[in-house]
């Protein structure tokens, strides 16, 4: 075959893939309540099967959440943390525009990990300044590599609601 035989057969399965018709999906609703902000609105998904989200159903997934909030609970001076929920969100940006009004420039799907029953200490923080001390000790974890990408100290709990399904980690 010469190459002008090569390329209109690459043109021609390019065209053929091109036009061949594409099925559409009806997207489901969901019962979880819509955003404070009509600006985040459009960021919500319908469904957590929508935009990916990582599921919280696996129980492999609940212990390893569980026992990775119990270790950093821990060591912020909370062995055994009162109350421990969870959700799985498909944007990391979202889940923190909803946690702390954070901007951040990441994208990625995120466990948001709520525990209470401090005070929770800062076990790091600047010399000749007090330790930040809260009654809520938030983490958010990638949900590709398990590392902790924020960590947050507050007097009140955040409410998860809007961004998930909430699962309790110390009921399962």
């Amino acid at each position: 075959m010469n190459n002008c035989n090569g390329l209109l057969l690459a043109a021609s399965l390019i065209l053929s893939a091109c036009s061949a018709p594409v099925q559409e999906t009806t997207p489901t609703t969901s019962a979880r309540p819509a955003p404070t902000s009509p600006a985040l609105a459009v960021l919500v998904p319908s469904s957590a099967s929508d935009a990916g989200t990582p599921s919280m159903a696996d129980p492999n997934l609940v212990s390893q959440l569980r026992s990775l909030g119990n270790l950093i609970s821990a060591s912020h001076g909370i062995p055994s943390p009162s109350t421990m929920h969870a959700v799985a969100v498909a944007d990391h940006q979202l889940a923190e525009t909803f946690i702390s009004g954070a901007v951040i420039n990441d994208h990625a799907p995120v466990y948001v990990v709520r525990m209470t029953g401090g005070p929770f200490t800062a076990p790091n923080h600047p010399p000749n300044a007090p330790a930040p001390q809260g009654n809520v000790l938030t983490v958010t974890f990638n949900a590709t590599t398990m590392r902790v990408t924020d960590i947050g100290i507050d007097p009140e709990a955040p409410d998860l609601t809007p961004i998930g399904q909430v699962t309790d980690l110390l009921a399962q």
